[in-house]
C-alpha cells in the first residue's frame, strides 16, 4: 500500500518538472524569435521572409552576415542558401547573378529537400524570366522528382494557377502537364 503512495506523491513532482521545462523551452524559444538573427536568434524561414522582406540595405547586410555564418557552420543548408538568393533579389530587385548563383547552390545542396521544395519552386517560377537556363533545369528537375509524392503533385499543381509572373506559371503547367501525362516511377518487384 505505501508502494502506491509513493507513487501517487511523486506523479505531481514529475508532472510540474516537465510543465517547468516546457515553459523555460519556450520562453527560451520566443527570446530567440525576437531576437533575430542579428543577435545569434534562429535564421528566418524563407517563408517568413516573404511575409516580411528586408526593407532597407542595413537589413539586408544583417540577414546576410547571419546567412553567411550559418553557411560556415553548414554549407549545404538549403534555408541558408535560399534566404541568401531572397537577399539578393530584395537588393538587386530582381534574380541577378548573386541570386541565381545562390539558387542554384540551394538546389544542388539538397536537391531532394521535402522541407523547402515548395519555397524553392515557388521563387524560381516567380523569378523565371531572369534564371539562367541551368537554374531553370535545376528547378524543372526538383520538380520532376516531387512529383512522386501526392504533396508535391499537389503543389505543383497549385502553382500553375497561382505563380504571378506569366512565364513561370506557365512553366509550372507545362510540367505538370507533361509529368500527369506519364506513369508515376514505380520500382519492379
Amino acid at each position: 500500500m505505501s508502494g502506491g503512495r509513493y507513487t501517487f506523491m511523486i506523479g505531481p513532482w514529475i508532472y510540474g518538472l516537465v510543465g517547468l521545462s516546457s515553459a523555460l523551452l519556450a520562453v527560451v524559444t520566443l527570446w530567440q524569435i525576437r531576437a533575430g538573427p542579428e543577435a545569434g536568434g534562429p535564421l528566418p524561414l524563407v517563408g517568413e521572409l516573404r511575409a516580411a522582406p528586408p526593407r532597407t540595405t542595413a537589413d539586408i547586410e544583417a540577414l546576410r552576415a547571419h546567412v553567411r555564418r550559418r553557411l560556415d557552420l553548414s554549407p549545404t543548408d538549403p534555408s541558408a542558401w535560399m534566404t541568401l538568393a531572397y537577399a539578393a533579389r530584395a537588393e538587386e530587385g530582381r534574380c541577378g547573378p548573386t541570386c541565381n548563383a545562390a539558387l542554384a547552390r540551394a538546389y544542388r545542396s539538397a536537391p531532394l529537400d521535402p522541407v523547402t521544395f515548395a519555397w524553392r519552386a515557388r521563387f524560381s517560377l516567380e523569378n523565371w524570366p531572369a534564371l539562367t537556363p541551368g537554374v531553370r533545369d535545376l528547378t524543372i528537375a526538383h520538380m520532376r522528382r516531387a512529383w512522386s509524392t501526392p504533396e508535391g503533385r499537389l503543389a505543383i499543381r497549385d502553382m500553375g494557377v497561382t505563380v504571378r509572373d506569366p512565364s513561370g506559371r506557365l512553366a509550372a503547367k507545362m510540367v505538370a502537364g507533361s509529368l500527369h501525362a506519364q506513369p508515376l516511377d514505380r520500382p519492379d518487384n
